[in-house]
């Protein structure tokens, strides 16, 4: 494995793993996806999916304490919700970029123009747009299937909605995305739904029509990294069409913490350190943090 978390499916077939070693098979209205657990993915903090959200397996018994406290304690989201109530979409982009960057893809996640989004969508010949509901196709999208991996000649799973970035009502299609996939329709008042590049930005340089990825993000979290580090994404380059998976969306997808940090080079270590370790990894983040913040260099932990 070298390290590396591979397609389950693969993996299966190949008959490098038995079923007994799989931790948890993914089930949506769209895809299944398997998660390899155990010592195949020795170094990684594990994540799993059992009827409740995506957690981390603790790596020591030192975390293993903490780890207890912390999701007993008065910042957890189970205060306000039993692990059962909570959607598993909610951490399904997770699963889906960590997955996608582990394998030595950058996502994008905005697009000039629906025009833009389809030509990189012809590329990946796995990948299907599904209507949102009654709502027009040049208004949301949502796209489903398997993102190709030019390093392997792979291909990881990947379920997104997309938006067009003046589009208003982008919170009340996240929601209806998840009840049609996973018939879930409690309030979700611990979470924004949040463009993964801001609208102001997309609108500045690029107009109403550019098109961004939408996602669900922790709101302490999501307002805090925002509000700190947002505003530092540079213009883009002349005929640049596209932003990839960045460190401000890194940030407020992984960064984990109950002390809001005002450090930014300590909030990217902390959302870095969800991935696995390797050089080729590390070389991917510290290029992905370096562009907002030069000179940063990921620190193992």
């Amino acid at each position: 494995m070298c390290g590396k978390l591979r397609c389950a499916k693969q993996i299966i077939n190949q008959g490098m793993v038995s079923l007994a070693q799989i931790g948890v098979c993914r089930f949506t209205k769209f895809h299944t996806t398997l998660i390899i657990s155990g010592d195949l993915a020795k170094g990684r903090r594990e994540q799993f999916y059992n009827g409740r959200p995506l957690l981390r397996y603790p790596s020591s018994p030192v975390e293993n304490a903490n780890w207890t406290n912390k999701w007993k304690g008065p910042n957890s989201l189970q205060r306000i919700y039993d692990a059962d109530q909570l959607p598993f979409a909610l951490k399904s982009t997770e699963l889906d970029f960590l997955t996608l960057l582990e394998d030595g893809y950058r996502p994008p996640i905005a697009f000039k123009s629906w025009a833009h989004l389809e030509n990189w969508c012809s590329t990946q010949p796995e990948l299907v747009s599904v209507k949102v509901g009654r709502r027009f196709e040049n208004s949301t999208r949502y796209l489903t299937g398997k993102v190709r991996i030019p390093s392997n000649n792979g291909s990881l799973f990947y379920s997104q909605l997309w938006v067009r970035a003046s589009y208003s009502l982008y919170r009340k299609a996240m929601l209806e995305v998840i009840k049609e996939s996973e018939d879930f329709d409690h309030p979700l008042p611990t979470h924004n739904v949040d463009h993964m590049v801001s609208k102001s930005w997309l609108e500045k340089y690029w107009g109403k029509d550019a098109v961004v990825n939408v996602v669900f993000s922790e709101k302490r979290i999501n307002q805090r990294v925002g509000s700190l580090i947002e505003t530092r994404l540079p213009s883009p380059s002349f005929g640049t069409t596209s932003v990839s998976l960045n460190a401000i969306s890194l940030a407020k997808l992984f960064y984990d913490n109950d002390q809001d940090s005002s450090d930014i080079n300590e909030i990217l270590q902390e959302a870095f350190s969800r991935f696995l370790v390797s050089p080729e990894i590390d070389q991917m983040l510290n290029d992905i943090g370096r562009e907002l913040l030069p000179g940063f260099c990921r620190q193992r932990k």
